[in-house]
């Protein structure tokens, strides 16, 4: 199975890292790496509706599926991924594998699922303002 979802992905988790100390000004440092490596999974702009000032509203939203088979062989320690507000929350660097050559790109995590249904069980995590890394 392992081999199958590295054939088909997209992109690759580089690194995971926790939220550096924070500045005076209240903004998070800068990120303090807890895991690299490679990781394979797939990286997927979709159209999401949000409520803004009660109006709802269509927002790009940017999401990464990451198998547990592909976490389990790559040792990655999934407590180390963190979503929430940018000063709590984890950031991932991840290799985005859609275009050529690869462009590595640095997201805030902002939602964290587990999907478990038995055959694909697989993290999903929501992630935001995808910068160079």
């Amino acid at each position: 199975m392992h081999g199958t979802v590295a054939l088909l992905s997209n992109a690759s988790l580089v690194e995971i890292a926790t939220p550096g100390p924070l500045a005076a000004n209240g903004d998070p440092g800068t990120p303090v790496e807890a895991w690299s490596g490679s990781a394979p999974g797939f990286l997927e702009r979709k159209d999401r509706n949000v409520l803004s000032n009660g109006i709802e509203v269509q927002r790009k939203v940017d999401t990464f599926i990451l198998f547990d088979q592909a976490a389990d062989d790559e040792s990655i320690d999934l407590s180390d991924i963190l979503g929430g507000a940018d000063w709590t929350a984890s950031t991932v660097v991840i290799s985005d594998e859609r275009v050529s050559p690869a462009v590595e790109v640095r997201f805030t995590v902002v939602g964290l699922e587990h999907e478990a249904d038995g055959t694909m069980d697989h993290l999903l995590l929501t992630l935001d303002g995808g910068v160079p890394a």
